[in-house]
């Protein structure tokens, strides 16, 4: 299971996210924008869910990468290249 928070004094929304062995860990999305981090955190459950089932295989983790990656890219914080 992940979900979202919203530390006070960061502008950043953060994902909290369960391992496989139980712990909890946090990252920050690096955006203050709902809507792109719910489509991260879509991405993010779509991984855990499959290396829970243990179907998350290299094509997969590649293909959910790419998809954070365009999100990220369209995404008002993205880095011009």
């Amino acid at each position: 299971m992940a979900w979202l928070r919203k530390v006070p004094k960061s502008p950043y929304w953060q994902a909290i996210v369960c391992k496989p062995d139980g712990t909890r860990t946090t990252r920050s999305t690096r955006t203050t924008n709902k809507r792109e981090v719910q489509k991260i955190l879509v991405e993010i459950t779509k991984a855990e869910e499959a290396g829970k089932d243990g179907k998350l295989t290299e094509k997969i983790a590649r293909k959910i990468i790419g998809d954070l990656y365009d999100t990220a890219k369209l995404g008002h914080y993205a880095q011009p290249h």
